[in-house]
């Protein structure tokens, strides 16, 4: 499998590189490399990644009501439909995959002037973090995309739609309704350094170990985050204390600061930066101060972490050299990648 990944970060790599040599076909590339995908993604080994055999089970036995405690009741109703097709999770996995990637395919190029370049950023985390391994929130965070984009096009009820569609394929996706409150206004000096600021507090927060969620009763979320405290205590692998200082969550923030910085620049190439940047921040906070609970922690900051994907190749703009820029963002996506495989071990190859 990393035999794989490599060769296709080196494709991506080239791609992005070349993306203005493409012409007409750019389109028909990019679309090819988003059937790859869900190709690879299909017919995955069960196994491999940490989540498929549970997938499995769930799939196979999606008639026990014990697992409305462990999964939506989206994901064994299809599980169903297709048990009557056949007993070959794959198909599963297929389906899931098809509308993961499919959706993210379609927000890209809606966010992005440049569309190979997320590629190498999403292949280095969020191709192996959703749409590989957690592939009911690989839907959620590509509908996400989808409905950022139809809140930059002051389009909120059809945003508001989408994310209920997301809430349909994974309960996290709750967490996305508040973003509708947001805009893609152009960002004053005072907000971003108002938005960097918030990084340290966040910090002090955690050290002083303040826990937001313990005055606040959600119904069905508090069970689910009192059974994940109660695994974190019990030490169980998964539910261990998170590095808030961990190398990729600090380049990310060395990445946040920097667009902030070179704000203007970018935002003449990239009108979209603003609300991108805006939602970033939010991924920061919220890794930082619900690292109590490393599985919230996680879903939280990954989901608003998938604009990563746009934001990341706007470093690209800050580059006089074109190739230089690109190949310095690919790098950043390549490094990932190389950490979340071989240092993370998000696989089990």
């Amino acid at each position: 499998m990393i035999i794989i990944l490599l060769v296709l970060a080196i494709l991506l790599t080239t791609l992005a590189v070349f993306e203005e040599h493409l012409g007409k076909y750019k389109i028909y590339v990019f679309l090819a490399v988003g059937v790859v995908f869900v190709l690879i993604t299909g017919f995955r080994e069960v196994g491999i990644d940490r989540d498929s055999e549970n997938y499995e089970y769930f799939f196979k036995n999606y008639d026990d009501p014990l697992l409305l405690l462990n999964v939506e009741f989206s994901y064994l109703w299809i599980s169903k439909l297709f048990n009557a097709i056949s007993q070959e999770v794959h198909l599963v996995f297929l389906f899931y995959a098809f509308l993961g990637i499919s959706t993210k395919w379609y927000a890209i190029p809606k966010l992005s002037p440049t569309w190979f370049l997320p590629l190498v950023i999403y292949l280095g985390h969020y191709y192996i973090v959703h749409d590989f391994t957690q592939i009911r929130a690989g839907i959620a965070s590509g509908l996400l995309l989808i409905a950022i984009y139809q809140i930059i096009r002051q389009q909120k009820k059809v945003a508001f739609v989408i994310m209920l569609c997301a809430l349909f394929f994974h309960y996290s996706s709750l967490i996305m309704f508040p973003l509708l409150f947001l805009n893609n206004k152009e960002m004053r000096q005072k907000e971003l350094l108002f938005l960097i600021g918030i990084i340290p507090i966040c910090y002090i927060l955690y050290f002083m170990k303040i826990n937001l969620l313990t005055t606040i009763p959600i119904p069905y979320i508090s069970d689910k985050i009192e059974a994940y405290s109660m695994l974190t205590e019990r030490g169980l692998k998964g539910f261990d204390e998170i590095n808030v200082f961990n190398l990729v969550f600090i380049v990310k923030i060395i990445i946040f600061i920097y667009i902030a910085y070179f704000y203007k620049t970018i935002k003449y190439y990239n009108e979209n930066v603003s609300i991108l940047l805006r939602i970033q921040a939010l991924s920061i906070y919220s890794f930082i101060i619900f690292a109590f609970l490393p599985v919230l922690s996680f879903r939280i900051s990954e989901l608003f972490g998938i604009v990563d994907l746009i934001v990341y190749p706007c470093v690209y703009y800050t580059v006089k050299q074109s190739y230089v820029g690109k190949l310095i963002t690919a790098t950043v996506g390549v490094i990932i990648l190389l950490i979340n495989v071989f240092y993370v071990e998000l696989l089990n190859i």
